[in-house]
């Protein structure tokens, strides 16, 4: 049960063949019930101007199936309004990712494993008028971060890799290793990984032998506008060293990561993340079988499309890496 001094509004609406009620909470959430009948509607009304002095307005939804109209912010709710009447809402608790390009702004939500169908991304237009001093993209985002369900870098990070060289999505990114999350920060895009959807690890050395990559498989994949990753590819150099030391004392890291991690660690830059990302995502790392080509390496050069790239047979599949 809820007092009166937490509740906001109270709003009914016909969904479907029934009514439903709607209950704005002055903290911003936002609570809806179904399943009541068309004659229950005075019950109710009579039952939240006893008990909480409140009447309980009727609220009209949009049907006209229009795709443009105006966003409206309340509380932790976006909703989006035609001829002043909801379309639909959206709670921004669901949301676990925002992103904008030029006048666009998407918005990616959180899946549920137990549902057979779910909604993965909605996409804004939203135009831009030249008279006005603020960046309408901009405040639609920061309305939207205030209230998601975001994953923030709060703390420190466990160890940061710098300047690291990425096939896809291409560029060179600073690698954050976080406790429950990898954070990819470049010059344009910004990801954050969480660990639980990393689902395999590959350390393959390139047909040079001058070269190894370092392969992690994400499921949902992280996705830069239109295009999705599944794969997120690292290449290294196999004289590049480095040396690192965890924000972590050494009781939290015997706790956490027994022996498979030490507070300084150094060596090959390909053999130190490999490590750790071992260590924190918790997964075993795959290598190439016992294939040897006819030149001697693990792999085969062999072309997907208009590109060329490097298959490698493993002990149970294949893996295929673009050039």
């Amino acid at each position: 049960a809820t007092g009166s001094e937490s509740r906001k509004a109270s709003a009914g609406s016909a969904v479907g063949a029934g009514y439903g009620l709607r209950i704005m909470m002055k903290t911003g959430g936002m609570y809806r019930f179904g399943g009541f009948q068309d004659d229950e509607q005075e019950r109710l009304a009579k039952f939240f101007q006893h008990h909480f002095q409140m009447p309980l307005s009727t609220r009209e939804l949009c049907l006209k199936g229009w795709n443009w109209g105006t966003a409206r912010f309340e509380g932790s709710v976006l909703s989006f309004d035609v001829d002043k009447n909801s379309a639909y809402e959206i709670p921004l608790g669901n949301v676990s990712h925002c992103t904008t390009a030029k006048n666009e702004v998407t918005l990616e939500f959180h899946q549920n494993d137990d549902a057979a169908v779910s909604l993965m991304e909605l996409r804004f237009h939203i135009p831009t008028d030249p008279n006005s001093d603020t960046d309408p993209i901009q405040a639609f985002r920061n309305n939207v971060l205030s209230k998601a369900s975001i994953i923030q870098a709060t703390g420190d990070a466990m160890v940061t890799f710098k300047e690291l060289q990425c096939l896809t999505p291409r560029g060179r990114y600073d690698i954050k290793i976080f406790p429950s999350f990898i954070q990819l920060h470049g010059k344009t895009f910004d990801y954050k990984i969480p660990l639980t959807t990393v689902l395999r690890l590959f350390l393959l050395p390139h047909k040079d032998n001058r070269q190894v990559f370092f392969v992690l498989s994400l499921d949902p994949p992280i996705k830069q506008g239109q295009t999705r990753y599944h794969f997120l590819i690292l290449l290294f150099n196999k004289e590049e060293e480095t040396s690192i030391e965890l924000a972590l004392s050494d009781a939290d890291i015997q706790e956490k990561f027994e022996d498979k991690l030490q507070k300084n660690m150094s060596g090959p830059t390909f053999e130190v993340i490999s490590r750790v990302m071992k260590a924190v995502v918790q997964r075993k790392i795959t290598v190439p079988g016992n294939f040897k080509g006819h030149g001697g390496t693990n792999c085969i050069t062999c072309s997907y499309r208009a590109g060329n790239g490097l298959l490698y047979p493993l002990e149970r599949g294949f893996i295929y890496i673009h050039k």
